[in-house]
């Protein structure tokens, strides 16, 4: 996945997890803090709400207690302090709803939404009690009952607020909270029943085991807050409620209250009503402290979180960038001297290399003064060498400082290889020439034996030992062609493609399974004409060479858009699709010839001839199962001409004249055209083009009987 990828990208992805992970982790606290700062938001207006709650339960226990009095009265007494407690609850309860109307209940817990519902519903219905507790006869029981189940509703609101999610820091406060609100609720209840038995001068059916319950009650909630309770609020309650004269008092009374189901004799109704009263106010006092602890720990839990906030938001905001920053920079100082190296080396393989090749090559025979002059000296082309500026020691630095010597050893190989290939191309064309003056000697040799010789047998010895020389004469004509030399046979007047196809067909040991197809009559240019006999000599081998002694080699042609298309076809084994593309390869771009041996050097010849003239060759699959070779003679090098008589040796055993037609090949892709429509071919023998005196490419065509099969 990463193999292919630059290094700027590698450098880039191992830079860029770190930093994406450093991105993650800072946004996530960053949303934790967020978070946190809107939880403790939350929590504020809650621990607001929490206060609300507190003074409209303590106005609403004050009206319990003055209503209780005033149906314990016959509605003769405390008509007034009813009045005044009602317009002091009605102000606690518009308040209270105004902060419910400001709070997102949706984004509290369903225990509190429920809780604050239930309690906004009953406050709904205390209008409507209030005109009920004026107008009909009521128990002093119900009243207490009616008002605990508001009050109830509301400490349930309050209860709720500790157990909100992200309220553990303050938890502590809140149930403190809740045990003196508790508390306090039991002792105005106990007030409300022991001021109707002191008024009625009697407890009612249950009333006095409910006021016992109460004490009992209030005891325990007492107890419950100083567990609960901070030092602080301890301390608070035992100066404000437990060590007050009003407290003693308070108690002796609620102590000879439950002596006996008989409220006292000496107890009076407004002497407990007021001490009770001035209790439950000093319970007040603690349950506003606790209240406001409450709001103060909800505030600095607040304002830590918005402080941590701002801290990682802005930590974030730096350190990010920052790190992106140093990155990135890291990057680049890592991959610029990189690329600077790469395009180095890509200029020394892609332009100064071949440059140097080019400039040795072209240099020629004047190659030794050239380099003594100085002009192609090694030095000299070191020098010319774009060198990689070294910036720095560590390993980019060295690499750069080895690039540069290898680059003066590359060039150096270079002025080698140069030097290699053209003292090989030399040797070639040297044994070449010699190779072609001992098999003229050898041919002119069989010529006048073929003339003096009348014995039928003998004569078919000397044609063979003739084709074998005209084979030898070919191989001697690849080392010219390997070593970059122009051949020595030309013609200057067109040859007939047909003549060249035969006398093609007569430099291939098995020529007798040759069949020749139709081939057009026009003509091949004289200079070209040698080349593409030897062209098609090599691919019409290798068909015979490949393919099943038994089975028939065909050449055809057709015309075609862009010039005249030959198929040379066989039905051999055939190739690999790999094979075919390495091969095609091989010969639309032949590869500069080495020391290396070669099983391929016929094709070798065969791409040189054709990038020499334009001549396109390309293999591919044969409908029979071999393969099918195309020969593309471009329109430069063909020429419309009449028939021009050659030389056709009949003295050899001629094969059966071709019986079938060429198949087409498998498509024509690339501009090549199908070849079809093939007629039977002519029948043939060993034939040739006559070849003209080496020393006189300009002769016009001769006809020798001699140079059969060469």
């Amino acid at each position: 996945m990463f193999r292919n990828l630059e290094i700027r990208w590698k450098l880039t992805a191992l830079l860029v997890l770190p930093l994406v992970g450093l991105i993650v982790f800072a946004s996530s606290q960053v949303h934790a803090s967020t978070s946190r700062q809107r939880q403790a938001d939350r929590l504020n207006r809650l621990s607001a709400l929490a206060v609300d709650v507190t003074g409209l339960t303590d106005a609403l226990q004050q009206e319990r207690a003055t209503s209780s009095g005033y149906i314990a009265s016959g509605r003769r007494r405390y008509q007034s302090e009813m009045t005044a407690d009602r317009g002091q609850a009605d102000r606690a309860e518009r308040s209270l709803r105004s902060r419910v109307g400001t709070l997102p209940v949706g984004d509290y817990s369903p225990r509190l939404q429920r809780d604050l519902n239930d309690a906004v519903r009953r406050l709904g219905e205390l209008q409507g009690w209030r005109r009920l507790l004026e107008t009909s006869p009521l128990a002093v029981t119900r009243v207490v009952n009616s008002y605990g189940e508001l009050i109830d509703s509301l400490l349930d609101v309050i209860a709720a607020i500790g157990v909100e999610p992200g309220s553990e820091g303050f938890a502590a406060n809140v149930a403190a909270l809740v045990e003196i609100s508790h508390a306090k609720e039991a002792a105005s209840q106990s007030t409300s029943l022991l001021l109707t038995a002191l008024l009625q001068r009697q407890f009612g059916p249950g009333e006095y085991q409910r006021f016992a319950t109460l004490v009992g009650a209030e005891d325990s909630s007492v107890q419950r807050f100083l567990a609960a309770a901070p030092r602080e609020e301890r301390t608070f309650y035992q100066h404000a409620v437990a060590g007050s004269d009003n407290s003693s008092l308070a108690e002796v009374m609620r102590q000879a209250a439950l002596a006996g189901p008989v409220p006292p004799a000496g107890l009076d109704a407004d002497t407990w009503l007021k001490v009770m009263s001035t209790k439950v106010g000093q319970l007040h006092r603690v349950e506003l402290k606790v209240a406001a602890d409450v709001a103060a720990a909800s505030a600095a839990a607040g304002t830590a979180a918005r402080r941590q906030a701002n801290v990682t938001i802005i930590a974030t905001i730096v350190v990010v960038p920052l790190a992106i920053a140093l990155a990135l920079l890291l990057a680049r100082s890592m991959a610029r001297p990189l690329e600077k190296l790469e395009q180095a080396a890509r200029d020394l393989v892609e332009r100064h290399l071949p440059g140097v090749a080019a400039r040795l090559q072209h240099a020629g025979d004047d190659l030794d003064a050239a380099a003594a002059t100085g002009q192609l000296s090694l030095e000299a082309l070191t020098r010319s060498a774009p060198r990689v500026p070294v910036v720095s020691r560590d390993e980019t630095g060295r690499l750069a400082e080895a690039f540069n010597t290898v680059q003066r050893v590359a060039i150096r190989i270079a002025a080698e290889q140069v030097a290699l290939r053209r003292s090989v191309g030399a040797i070639f064309l040297n044994l070449a020439r010699r190779t072609q003056l001992l098999v003229s000697r050898q041919l002119e040799l069989i010529d006048q034996l073929e003339r003096d010789e009348d014995d039928p047998a003998a004569l078919q010895d000397l044609f063979k030992l003739d084709h074998l020389a005209t084979r030898m004469r070919r191989n001697a004509e690849d080392l010219i062609v390997l070593s970059g030399a122009e051949p020595a046979r030309r013609w200057s007047e067109p040859i007939p493609l047909p003549d060249v196809v035969r006398a093609a067909i007569g430099e291939v040991e098995d020529y007798g399974r040759v069949e020749l197809l139709h081939v057009a009559e026009i003509g091949v240019a004289g200079h070209v004409a040698a080349d593409v006999v030897h062209l098609l000599a090599e691919l019409i081998e290798n068909a015979t060479a490949f393919s099943p002694p038994n089975t028939p080699v065909q050449v055809g042609g057709s015309e075609a858009a862009s010039g005249y298309v030959l198929e040379v076809e066989d039905r051999g084994l055939g190739m690999s699709g790999e094979e075919l593309h390495k091969t095609n390869a091989r010969i639309s771009d032949p590869p500069a010839v080495n020391l290396a041996p070669s099983p391929l050097l016929g094709l070798q010849v065969v791409g040189m001839l054709g990038q020499r003239h334009g001549i396109k060759v390309q293999l591919r699959h044969s409908w029979y199962g071999g393969v099918t070779a195309l020969v593309l003679l471009p329109r430069a090098i063909t020429v419309e001409v009449g028939r021009q008589e050659t030389l056709i040796v009949a003295s050899q055993p001629e094969p059966a004249a071709a019986s079938s037609t060429a198949a087409p090949p498998p498509g024509s892709p690339g501009g090549w055209e199908t070849l079809s429509g093939y007629r039977p071919g002519l029948q043939h023998g060993r034939l040739s083009i006559a070849d003209p005196a080496t020393t006189d490419a300009t002769a016009p065509t001769t006809t020798r009987r001699g140079d059969a099969g060469r």
